[in-house]
């Protein structure tokens, strides 16, 4: 049963740790239908569409990444919905987030304009416009919800790798090999659903460690994946943005807003498979 096994982590997808008897500890997936923006309401299929496309792109792109296998059923457990479920490796997990943008959008608009400290040195069109596409995709990091620049950024990745006294890697490298996955699983993901009428305007990356055998680290694509909840699809042909924002921007959270926000996820999934 579900319940038998260690809740690791609770939230928009719920982690539970299975030890041994396995060579090495797996993790458990089981995606919900709850928002991320407010946990008490449940948006339908939600958690079915997010599990499909994480485990789609995955599957897709030649790269590292956490992912062992869909059939959680072949660990025995009973009590959750495997349609819901992926199973992956556990890594090293690296508390920052890799964030790619390939779209001018207005929050990146209002931060640029008030100068702040991550997009010191990069360049834009006088005339961009909101939605338009950028002449290259934009890297930069995350650490506790807020966007800094690369120096923050070696700083805090320099303290991780101290804390964790990994010494085989350099905080340098490390921030290099993160650039150059978020950038290539960006460009992947962006080429595909741009033939299916989707842009991917930005996306939320994480990474982690795995030790091989060797002793050496090798850089691991963990976590969600690319979902409505962690990447921002917008809608060429009826110009929208197709995630949870109206939840957000909504004063009055009715039926028709939760369904509209459903239809979101509906979309995405329809256009992406089609």
């Amino acid at each position: 049963m579900i319940s038998e096994v260690k809740l690791f982590k609770k939230g928009v997808v719920d982690t539970y740790f299975f030890p041994e008897p396995y060579l090495r500890p797996l993790l458990v997936h089981v995606f919900n239908n709850r928002s991320n923006l407010k946990e008490e309401i449940e948006i339908q299929n939600k958690g079915k569409i997010s599990c499909a496309l994480s485990l789609f792109f995955k599957q897709k792109i030649s790269l590292r990444n956490d992912l062992i296998y869909n059939k959680a059923e072949n660990l025995g457990l009973e009590g959750i919905d495997f349609e819901r479920t992926i199973v992956t490796q556990k890594v090293i997990s690296i508390p920052i987030v890799c964030v790619v943008r390939g779209y001018f959008t207005q929050s990146f608009g209002t931060a640029f304009e008030k100068g702040k400290s991550w997009t010191q040195g990069l360049s834009i069109e006088e005339s961009a416009q909101v939605n338009d596409k950028l002449n290259f995709p934009i890297f930069n990091l995350k650490t506790n919800g807020t966007s800094c620049s690369k120096e923050q950024a070696m700083k805090y990745l320099s303290l991780y790798l101290e804390g964790r006294e990994i010494k085989d890697i350099s905080a340098e490298d490390l921030y290099l090999m993160m650039r150059k996955n978020s950038l290539l699983i960006y460009k992947e993901v962006s080429s595909f659903s741009e033939n299916k009428g989707l842009a991917i305007l930005d996306t939320r990356l994480e990474f982690g460690l795995e030790k091989s055998t060797e002793g050496n680290f090798e850089l691991i694509w963990k976590g969600e994946g690319i979902t409505p909840t962690t990447t921002r699809f917008y809608d060429k042909i009826n110009r929208r943005i197709l995630n949870e924002d109206p939840i957000k921007k909504s004063k009055n959270i009715n039926e028709s807003v939760i369904e509209e926000v459903s239809n979101n996820y509906k979309i995405v999934f329809e256009r992406l498979f089609a």
